[in-house]
């Protein structure tokens, strides 16, 4: 079976290599890689990603920028040249380590039952190399859609996808941010079925640099993926639209103080003590917003 890894790549040609180099590294050989740029046409960056991509002249397959559009856009850009039957979307600052797509395939080849996705344990560092922590999906294994509608349980790098249901699915949507957590609620709308692997098997890296989980507009892409899920309601039980409103709130509250509206945080946070006056994140949401008012002074 083929696998075909696709790496996006901006601004950061100086990271893929080893990103690369933990490709062709693994211990399943049936892999095809693509590399797909969307760095900005004849900037500084894309001529020193053209030069890192000589290096690996014949084992990868290489798609030149056309202008800078987005990860979304880069990513189904990947996925239209991807031949595999299922895609592993890897970030250009992330590593796999040597055996991570052998063991995910080993899991489809046991289970009867087709998966969209195979995750796996994934360990996330500072720019020092330290673990911060260890991402670990949560879920009930009983509905997988809903799991996914309350908080997203799987990561770009993390996922082995299966490339059929990616398609159908539509592929990533291009939103302000929350791309992630959008383009799992519809694979999984579509074939909610999971499992993971039980190992740590790629580092996740944070670090300073361009990427849409930190820049201004992360906000309101939370904000619009609160009015998605809302949709989805109408046909859920009122206990389970319950949960997905508190987590939904939280983060639309979260939003609002990143945007400076204290009022709308206020509101989120008064509606989201009717629901639950008992939730043990809402003294954790207290601070955030007493600590907001403080620095505000």
């Amino acid at each position: 079976m083929l696998i075909s890894i696709i790496i996006p790549t901006y601004k950061r040609p100086h990271l893929l290599s080893k990103a690369i180099d933990s490709c062709l590294a693994q211990t399943y050989k049936d892999v095809e890689i693509i590399v797909v740029s969307d760095n900005d046409i004849d900037s500084n960056e894309e001529m020193e990603t053209l030069q890192v991509i000589e290096s690996y002249k014949g084992k990868i397959h290489y798609l030149p920028t056309i202008g800078n559009h987005g990860g979304s856009y880069t990513r189904n850009r990947g996925l239209r040249e991807a031949k595999g039957e299922y895609v592993n979307f890897l970030d250009d600052d992330d590593c796999l380590y040597p055996t991570k797509i052998e063991k995910q395939v080993a899991i489809l080849e046991k289970t009867r039952e087709t998966l969209a996705c195979v995750g796996c344990l994934a360990a996330i560092k500072d720019a020092d190399g330290k673990i911060l922590r260890i991402e670990k999906p949560e879920y009930n294994p009983h509905d997988i859609f809903f799991s996914e509608l309350n908080c997203n349980i799987c990561t770009t790098s993390v996922a082995l996808v299966r490339k059929e249901a990616c398609v159908k699915s539509g592929g990533w949507q291009t939103i302000e941010s929350s791309q992630e957590h959008l383009f799992f609620i519809n694979l999984f709308k579509i074939m909610p079925t999971f499992a993971y692997v039980h190992e740590i098997l790629l580092d996740i890296n944070w670090h300073a640099g361009t990427r849409v989980s930190t820049n201004k507009h992360k906000p309101l892409g939370t904000l619009k993926l609160t009015e998605i899920i809302r949709q989805f309601y109408k046909n859920m039980p009122k206990e389970k639209v319950r949960q997905i409103q508190l987590s939904r709130l939280k983060q639309d509250i979260y939003a609002y103080l990143l945007l400076d509206d204290i009022q709308k945080a206020m509101v989120l946070y008064r509606r989201r003590l009717k629901l639950s006056i008992l939730n043990k994140d809402n003294i954790k949401i207290l601070v955030k917003i007493i600590l907001h008012l403080v620095k505000a002074q």
